[in-house]
């Protein structure tokens, strides 16, 4: 629902391209689960039904948003939907290219980190490096966009680390990585009355109603009880890092203006402010 009204809104409300409205309508699309866990967990309601719902439709509303961003990536700025059977084999590719990490990159990981179980700290988190590195590259080779290969690179080999080695990596990426990342977002902004008169309100509302609605729909039409269903909404409701990767994905290729780049961006964070607040008044009353 989230995809369909951003397309939708962008098309017929702000005037834009077919290639920038899929953009707008995936970044509305990919739910940042970490924030809503945290959430649940502070208040206690992460093991409850509707903590465990909002858990596994945020796994899979993710893995559905990478396969959407890796073919809109592929598809480039035309401008326009390319013909059918190109598109199919994006799809079939991005698909497979999901399939097999999670099916092959476990196996591969499980051989390779028991053959480096003697090597020091730095060795073995160079090695992680590496093997996030060889993802981004078979994705980039597949026609994907590195980050489809970085994701799933970060997904297969975090069970193969130590405690001590995931907290030396999250010290580097919020250290290092992550600085540099949103001060580039920051310097790509423009503060206009552009980006904060119709774009800013379309793109924040398409991103509420579709996620809070349509979250809330299937979940209710899944047996959850209503006031239940309206907490999954919400938990779904949030976004975070990957939805400013799209728009920077997006502002790079020359499909969206610097004032639609400015609209994501504050729609990312005036949802990732709310929905924590909405969340921990609604789940405490009804989860």
């Amino acid at each position: 629902m989230p995809f369909s009204l951003g397309y939708f809104a962008s098309i017929k409300l702000l005037n834009l391209s077919t290639t920038a409205s899929l953009y707008i309508a995936a970044s509305v699309s990919i739910t940042a689960v970490a924030l809503s866990v945290a959430t649940l967990i502070q208040i206690g309601k992460l093991n409850t039904k509707v903590g465990m719902t909002i858990i596994g439709a945020a796994v899979v509303d993710d893995i559905i948003g990478i396969v959407i961003l890796s073919v809109l990536t592929s598809i480039g700025n035309t401008g326009e939907i390319p013909h059918i059977g190109f598109l199919m084999k994006l799809i079939l590719i991005s698909v497979l290219f999901v399939v097999l990490s999670i099916a092959l990159g476990p196996i591969l990981g499980k051989f390779i980190f028991s053959k480096i179980e003697k090597l020091s700290l730095n060795e073995r988190l160079s090695i992680v490096l590496l093997w996030v590195f060889i993802f981004s590259m078979l994705a980039h080779m597949a026609g994907l966009h590195l980050i489809i290969g970085a994701f799933f690179g970060g997904l297969t080999v975090r069970s193969f680390l130590r405690k001590g080695e995931i907290e030396t990596i999250e010290r580097w990426i919020w250290g290092f990585f992550a600085p540099l990342f949103f001060s580039w977002t920051g310097f790509s902004i423009v503060l206009s009355k552009e980006a904060f008169g119709l774009p800013l309100l379309v793109i924040v509302v398409v991103a509420f109603v579709g996620k809070i609605f349509g979250g809330g729909l299937g979940a209710f039409i899944s047996g959850i009880p209503l006031k239940k269903s309206l907490v999954v909404g919400i938990g779904m409701n949030a976004r975070a890092a990957v939805e400013l990767v799209v728009a920077n994905i997006a502002l790079n290729q020359g499909i969206v203006n610097r004032p639609i780049y400015t609209s994501i961006v504050f729609m990312a964070m005036i949802t990732s402010i709310t929905t924590p607040i909405l969340l921990k008044t609604f789940a405490e009353k009804y989860a």
